[in-house]
């Protein structure tokens, strides 16, 4: 027999469907969620859908995984400390944003701009250039990423987000700065923009890795509790 489990963490409620893929039928339970300990209630559905199901863990083929504790993180903007790494002379990406403005004229007048998940003061530049048709026209300066994940992680950073210009038509400086922050901090999360949003408009890019590295910590350390406990 193989299975295919869905889960979902919800704020009130944890969802759970089993599907068996030898003839498509399934089976739903829907389990309270225990906020102090939500791989708890993750437990409790697992062991009351199967045991309805008549089936052994053993037969699970696959585990899908949703939580609403990426959505809380960033509603409450209760996440990681976020570092931000990018091209030299961009350090103010996420503060400059865009300059359209709700309403007519004097828009701006009224406009409340949200604060930046990445501070300026954990925003680092390096030296590094990448044109738009993915030429590299200056290679990564190595030290300076080194330096730059030293003094980020010393100022509290928790996620480092890697923004460079122009990595979603060429991202080898992205994924090797990637390669020199795990060497430098292991155990650091990692987010980096050509793998989140490999597409053009600097500013979309940025804000939307910096907002994956921000519910990063969360999001990976539930799911490594979750591996560990069902592991036991």
């Amino acid at each position: 027999m193989s299975y295919i489990l869905a889960i979902d963490v919800g704020g009130t409620f944890t969802d759970l469907v089993l599907a068996d893929q030898r003839d498509g039928s399934h089976l739903i339970v829907k389990t309270p969620t225990t906020p102090s300990d939500p791989v708890e209630g993750v437990l409790i559905g697992i062991s009351q859908i199967m045991k309805d199901a008549s089936a052994d863990p053993a037969d699970l083929v696959a585990l899908r995984y949703g939580t609403t504790a990426a959505v809380n993180a960033l509603l409450t903007r209760k996440g990681a400390t976020v570092g931000l790494l990018v091209t030299r002379g961009f350090r103010e990406i996420l503060h400059l944003a865009r300059s359209q403005t709700p309403g007519p004229l004097v828009g701006w007048l009224n406009m409340e701009k949200p604060e930046p998940l990445a501070d300026l003061e954990l925003t680092a530049e390096v030296s590094e250039r990448i044109l738009a048709d993915g030429t590299i026209e200056l290679s990564l300066d190595e030290d300076e990423v080194r330096a730059a994940v030293k003094d980020l992680s010393a100022a509290g950073a928790e996620a480092i987000a890697v923004v460079f210009l122009h990595s979603y038509a060429n991202a080898q400086n992205e994924r090797r700065a990637a390669e020199i922050i795990s060497e430098v901090d292991s155990e650091i999360s990692l987010a980096l923009s050509s793998e989140v949003l490999p597409e053009y408009r600097e500013y979309e890019r940025a804000v939307t890795t910096v907002a994956n590295a921000f519910v990063m910590p969360s999001v990976s350390g539930a799911l490594a509790e979750l591996d560990h406990r069902l592991s036991e």
